[in-house]
Order: C-alpha cells, then structure tokens, then sequence
C-alpha cells in the first residue's frame, strides 16, 4: 500500500514493534508515538490515513482520545482502529458505536490485523499466506 500512512499510539514496546514491523512488511510507512497527549498535534502536522490506537494509554483512556481527534474538524475524517486487551469489557459494537471504526483484540491475529487495515484501503481482504 505505497503513500499510506498510518499513525500507531501503543504504549507496549512489543506490540508497537510488532504492529510497525507487519505493516512497514506490507508497504505501509508507519508513524509511531507512545505518548497518547502528541497522538493530536502529530495528527494535524501529519495527518496519517488511519490511526491504530491502543485503548488503555497512559494518563488518557482511548475514549477520550478518539474524543480529542474527532472533534477536530481536520481529523474527524480519519478512521481509528480501536486495538485492547479488554475484550471481555464490551463487544465489538459497542467500541464501533462510541466512535471507533474498527476493533481488534490482543493478541493480534496478523492476518486479521492485516485484513482491517487492508479494508480501510482497498475493499477486497488480502489474501494472508501462514506457515503451517
């Protein structure tokens, strides 16, 4: 997916790593912060086409981010992908009617992963080779 930009907000280090990595292997250039209170000023300056965001951030709940980005005229239009280890706390309707776009659980199956952020881009799902 060449000149696609996606901004990843995940405070754990491996996830990040892994995130960037499978999607950078992809094509995709990757913009990367751990620090939830940049995820809006480095949106305006960068506006990615999509923004992968880890729920439980420090100091501010995804809620409250995804809040802060669409209500930003100049950002309400970029589509969030909700990514927690709190699937047992709500469904995925339930994170898609507060806002998000898309939903993932950790742990992340890659070709799920790799399948929701393909959908954002080009509607028909990537074909995701696995290793026996």
């Amino acid at each position: 997916m060449a000149n696609k930009t996606i901004r990843i907000v995940e405070d754990d280090v491996l996830h990040m790593k892994l995130f960037n990595d499978v999607l950078e292997s992809r094509g995709y250039q990757t913009l990367r912060t751990t620090d939830a209170d940049r995820t809006v000023p480095l949106a305006r300056q960068h506006h990615p086409d999509l923004i992968i965001m880890d729920i439980q951030l420090p100091f501010i709940l995804g809620l409250e981010l995804l809040k802060r980005l669409k209500d930003e005229n100049d950002l309400e239009d970029i589509p969030v992908i909700a990514v927690t280890v709190l699937a047992d706390d709500w469904d995925e309707d339930e994170y898609l009617s507060h806002g998000f776009d898309a939903y993932l659980a950790k742990s992340i199956a890659i070709s799920n992963f790799l399948n929701t952020v393909a959908g954002f881009f080009d509607p028909s799902p990537l074909e995701v080779h696995q290793c026996a």
